[in-house]
This record gives C-alpha cells, structure tokens and sequence, in this order.
C-alpha cells in the first residue's frame, strides 16, 4: 500500500483543490469525511478513492495511507477523524423534471449548517428533491457533518428561478412570517407541493414569493417572531409527511 509523504503528491493535490467550491462542481467529485459517512458512501458505490492517516485504526481499508501532517493538510475538520473518501456526485445530481413527490426549493441559503440541517430533515420526511437558487455548496463539509451523512438519500439541482418545475399539479408554497397559519394550511390530493425557504436574513425574494401559490407560517408564543430556517423548513415539511 502506498504511504504518502509528500504535498507535492498529485494525490494531495487534487484533495486540496477539492476544498474548493468551485472545483467540486466542474469535476463532480468531492471529498467526504469520517468513518461512518466513508462507509455509507462506499454502501452506495460512488468512493472513488479512500485515503487514511498513519495513524488511522478503523475498519475501513484505504487505497493510500498518508503521514499525520500531511493527512491534516488535507482534511477540512479541526480534528481529523484520519479516514477520509473522494466520491462521485455526478449521480447525486437529477436531471429530469418529472416531479412525482414533495420537493424542497432553498433559496439563497449559506448557512452549510441550516442547508445539512434541511437535507436530514428532507431525507427524514420524503422530500427526495432539492432545487437551490446560488445556495451554499451541498458538499461543503460543514453541510456534509450537519446532514449526519443523509445527503446521499436525496437528490440535488442547481438552478436559475425560471428553471423552477410547473405543472398544474405542482404548487409552490412559501415560508413567510406572515403567511397562512400552517395548521390552517389546506393541502390538496393530487397536488405535489415545492416547500420554498429563502435566505436566512432576508427570507423569500419578491419574484420567487410572486411564484407561489401561498405563503404558510408557523404558529408561535412567548412573543417568538421567527424561527432558524432550518427548523422552520423542517417542521412544514413534517406537516406535509404521510
């Protein structure tokens, strides 16, 4: 088994450009980390290669073992967990529009927390598809870790506002303060609904808002005005789960 030494090591050059957004989604490979995410992976069949560091003790067998100083070079958490996979997320991404579920639409979101957060609750609740407008990558590493590693049970696209699915069986619903209380809310058979969350700061913009075929808010008390995206995204797609 090869140990690798040196950062010169065109290996280790290509895991560091992977830190880059940019990078992941012109190759469509990106970097995942620890050993339970690199074995849910590896379940799925997308590692493409597994890189351990010397001092790695875990079960999984790695095509390349790297020295500890080089291994914290590449890895992108503060502790490195000393295993860690290149995967292909080619596959991840869907290309047709045949919308036959639930499905989220995340606008603006850049919290790689808030965006792993709804992935795991997407996952949780069956909305199997996530259309994003300019969010944070989905193979960030902090949106990787906040997922719990459910990003490989939902597939992504990303998307301009016009590329948004229409159909008159397919309805668009907002997240908004001052919309229809949720528990309120009519949902109808036969309709698949796009559950839209905008940016943490801002909320949804005004031309996606005017898409919507309505606005749903979550009832609260003890003065509360609003809640974290991800929780709110997270209930209301709860709501919709059967």
């Amino acid at each position: 088994m090869l140990v690798i030494s040196s950062n010169s090591n065109d290996k280790i050059k290509l895991l560091k450009k992977l830190h880059d957004k940019k990078f992941r989604r012109e190759n469509f490979v990106a970097i995942i980390e620890g050993e339970k995410f690199v074995k849910e992976a590896m379940a799925l069949g997308v590692v493409m290669e597994v890189f351990a560091s010397k001092s790695y003790t875990g079960s999984i067998k790695a095509n390349f073992i790297l020295t500890d100083p080089i291994f914290k070079e590449v890895s992108q958490e503060v502790t490195p967990q000393g295993i860690l996979a290149t995967v292909d997320t080619e596959g991840l991404e869907f290309k047709e529009d045949n919308v036959t579920g639930h499905f989220l639409v995340l606008e603006h979101i850049q919290d790689p927390g808030n965006l792993g957060a709804l992935i795991r609750s997407a996952a949780a609740f069956n909305f199997r598809r996530i259309y994003m407008i300019d969010c944070v990558d989905v193979f960030n590493n902090k949106t990787i870790q906040a997922s719990a590693g459910n990003i490989f049970k939902v597939r992504y696209k990303n998307i301009k506002i016009n590329e948004i699915p229409t159909a008159q069986n397919i309805h668009l619903i907002a997240s908004d303060m001052k919309g229809i209380k949720l528990n309120e809310f009519r949902a109808y058979e036969g309709i698949y609904y796009g559950l839209v969350i905008g940016n943490e700061g801002q909320g949804v913009s005004t031309e996606l808002k005017a898409r919507c075929a309505a606005s749903v808010s979550i009832p609260m008390s003890n003065e509360v005005e609003s809640l974290n995206a991800a929780v709110a995204g997270s209930i209301i797609m709860f709501s919709f789960y059967n």
